[in-house]
């Protein structure tokens, strides 16, 4: 009876690694709507309206920033690098610099 316990304990265990690697795929979610919006973000700044474009990227940083602080470290996936505060903390406070940066640069004549 060993040698099918033993079979028994290795499959339990590869369906464990395929639910795993399955789901590890499936909680990159908040990563990919964050570089969905920096592209939307880039793509923006690409047709010449930077000042948009600059602010979108701000908010896209935002966004991470409080999927960082709001999903579970499970959910989060790749957005986790450090501790919650900190991820946090960072990504919102770039986001709202690159925004009030964006908004405080005064507007400039063309030809100028």
């Amino acid at each position: 009876m060993a040698p099918a316990t033993e079979q028994h304990a290795r499959d339990t265990a590869m369906a464990r690694a395929r639910a795993m690697a399955g789901g590890a795929t499936l909680n990159q979610w908040p990563l990919t709507v964050v570089l969905a919006a920096l592209g939307v973000s880039l793509a923006i700044t690409a047709t010449g309206h930077w000042r948009r474009g600059a602010f979108a990227i701000g908010c896209s940083v935002v966004l991470a920033g409080l999927l960082r602080a709001f999903l579970p470290r499970r959910v989060a996936g790749l957005l986790v690098v450090r501790q919650r505060w900190f991820d946090t903390a960072l990504l919102l406070l770039a986001g709202g610099a690159m925004m009030a940066i964006t908004l405080v640069v005064p507007h400039s004549r063309p030809g100028y």
